[in-house]
């Protein structure tokens, strides 16, 4: 429900808009993930390191799009598999974006986090600390796990 979302703080410093079509370019998480995501972001400000947020929560339309534009050839078939070099896409309804508990990172000009980057290193060591563990095929796609 709306009411369980929260935006970030200083959400203009870590939105990165002009990618962020998600929730109508908001950068809102699931309250518990919200927080974490301040301290987080928080703390890479603090050690020099300049994350920002190309999606967090979807609306199940958002999905839907994003579905569509990834995976236009598992209409019907309940499969997304691998096109054009994009990575697999969680059929509405069931990613943990709609369940405002991931967001997808990028570096401060917008680029996707990779594995070559500084701040992937800095989310690698850090950001279990804050709750946040790696989907395991997009390096820029973290997730809120709770204990």
């Amino acid at each position: 429900p709306d009411a369980k979302l929260r935006t970030i703080l200083n959400e203009a410093k870590y939105n990165f808009p002009a990618v962020n079509r998600s929730d109508g370019g908001r950068v809102r998480l699931f309250t518990d993930a919200s927080l974490a995501l301040d301290s987080l972001l928080a703390a890479a400000t603090h050690d020099n390191v300049k994350l920002r947020i190309n999606s967090a929560y979807r609306t199940y339309k958002d999905q839907a799009r994003v579905w569509g534009e990834n995976c236009s050839n598992a209409i019907g078939s309940g499969r997304c598999t691998r096109r054009k070099g994009k990575n697999l896409t969680a059929i509405p309804g069931t990613s943990n974006h709609g369940f405002g508990l991931a967001a997808d990172f990028a570096n401060n000009s917008g680029k996707q986090l990779n594995e070559s980057m500084s701040e992937y290193e800095w989310m690698a060591e850090n950001a279990s600390r804050f709750g946040f563990k790696r989907i395991a095929s997009e390096a820029w796609h973290w997730e809120y796990q709770t204990t």
